[in-house]
């Protein structure tokens, strides 16, 4: 992988917090004395999304490792935001060598490859058209403060979220996209190479989210593109309270596509509320544009 693959890999990690080629595993069963206290949908999504952070401006610093192949990079970085309008990100090397700025707002993107002067402008079909998966700031902002979404899609409603189908695990509760008896059809017909359901022809999306029961914050989440053997999974960890709320302090973030696995650890150093923000962008009059 070369550095302009690498960079632009990493900044997607950044952003999602796995659509896999790895088979779907089936949710446990648990013996009736184990299962966890029973909750309704409503009620659990209620729950987690109180528990949300509120706030309209942060400022993040974090440290981490990139993996991919037999490659390991140490990496630190800025994030500024303000609450469903900007995320600003500012990468460096463990050296303090910049290496990448971006910029996202609702309908556009910015991204400056500062390794090797080049930069990309516009909306979000370009990094559609590399990842060959949907980007929206909906879906990064989520990712990175910890709250459930909705693959491709710009806001996430109530309403739609309801539509999950609630399972649980040994220690979790699972919200998950798609019903069980749903993802072994579409595998069955798969291996027989059978003519697929018009619903499911254009790609089949599992989304999960394992949410604790003791602080209903998210524990881990998957999206899974099945028909592209691509997946995004992210670990949250090290809960530590801010804003008197929990707040993951580790994530762990994996992209597994055909083609490339790459696995970014960061840790959480510091976070600040902030009253206000600037956003500043300012691209090198060198740099070349990315068509």
């Amino acid at each position: 992988m070369n550095n302009k693959n690498f960079i632009f890999l990493l900044i997607v990690f950044l952003f999602l917090g796995t659509l896999s080629c790895t088979v779907h595993k089936e949710t446990t069963r648990i013996s009736r004395e184990k299962k966890l206290k029973p909750i309704s949908d409503k009620k659990l999504l209620k729950k987690t999304t109180k528990n949300y952070l509120s706030y309209k401006f942060l400022t993040l610093k974090f440290s981490g490792k990139v993996r991919w192949g037999n490659t390991a990079k140490s990496i630190r970085g800025i994030i500024k935001t303000k609450r469903d309008s900007v995320i600003w990100i500012s990468l460096y090397h463990s050296t303090g060598i910049p290496v990448a700025k971006i910029m996202m707002t609702k309908d556009s993107v910015i991204f400056l490859n500062r390794l090797n002067d080049t930069y990309y402008a516009g909306n979000y079909d370009f990094m559609e058209e590399k990842m060959n998966f949907s980007l929206t700031f909906n879906n990064v902002q989520s990712v990175l403060f910890n709250e459930l979404f909705l693959y491709n899609d710009t806001v996430t409603k109530f309403k739609e979220l309801k539509d999950f189908k609630r399972y649980a695990d040994t220690a979790c509760y699972v919200l998950q996209s798609v019903k069980k008896k749903a993802f072994r059809k579409y595998s069955k017909k798969q291996r027989k190479n059978k003519r697929l359901r018009r619903k499911w022809r254009e790609g089949f999306i599992v989304q999960d989210f394992k949410i604790t029961p003791e602080t209903y914050k998210i524990k881990n989440l998957s999206v899974r593109d099945i028909t592209n053997k691509m997946s995004f999974i992210t670990d949250y960890d090290n809960f530590e309270t801010f804003l008197d709320k929990p707040f993951p302090h580790n994530m762990k973030i994996s992209i597994f596509t055909p083609k490339d696995t790459v696995v970014t650890d960061l840790k959480v150093k510091k976070i600040i509320e902030n009253e206000s923000l600037e956003f500043s962008f300012k691209i090198p009059s060198k740099a070349t544009k990315i068509e």
